[in-house]
């Protein structure tokens, strides 16, 4: 998944409908099921990442 698609993930899990909070007043909410999707692309490109630091720095201390 490309950045761009997590992005619109973010966007639509905000489903804005009314709170608990008073008469009329919107509480966000968010779609869990797009916030895990974003979590593991998250994931998966920090763990890549990861890696590529840790060979570049042993390559560099060699």
């Amino acid at each position: 998944m490309a950045l761009p698609s997590v992005l619109q993930h973010l966007q639509d899990s905000r489903n804005e409908r009314p709170g608990a909070l008073g008469k009329g007043s919107a509480c966000p909410h968010l779609n869990s099921t797009a916030l895990d999707q974003a979590e593991r692309w998250i994931s998966r490109r920090r763990s890549a990442m990861e890696r590529a630091f840790d060979r570049l720095g042993d390559f560099l201390k060699e």
